[in-house]
């Protein structure tokens, strides 16, 4: 693993996660994860639905990582806030969480995926 795909994780995963961190109440948080929860769904049944044809040719490999890491980072952004949001008395552990949160769980993905790659 090199800086340059550290980099692109961080890239394409920063806006899913801040999407659902900076929602201020549970409600907030419910709703955004319907309407961008309903769009990645949307995202993963329809490429479930091209791979399921026969015929389907290879080669889509780099939009496959581009929608998981935006699966992963708005994951990990609802989490993190889900925390914050039951740790609201205190805080700088919101701000310590929110802004640790994001590259804890890509590294944490790194280290665990590290055995395969080998």
């Amino acid at each position: 693993m090199n800086g340059a795909f550290i980099a692109l994780c961080l890239t394409f995963s920063l806006i899913p996660y801040v999407l659902p961190v900076v929602m201020p109440t549970w409600r907030w948080l419910g709703w955004t994860i319907i309407m961008i929860g309903a769009l990645l769904s949307a995202l993963w049944i329809q490429d479930w639905v091209t791979r399921s044809h026969p015929g389907h040719g290879g080669g889509d490999a780099f939009g496959l990582l581009i929608a998981a890491l935006l699966t992963v980072g708005f994951l990990s952004g609802v989490s993190i806030r889900a925390v914050t949001l039951a740790l609201e008395s205190s805080g700088l552990y919101r701000v310590l969480i929110s802004v640790a949160g994001l590259p804890l769980t890509i590294a944490t993905i790194v280290i665990v995926g590290a055995p395969h790659i080998w």
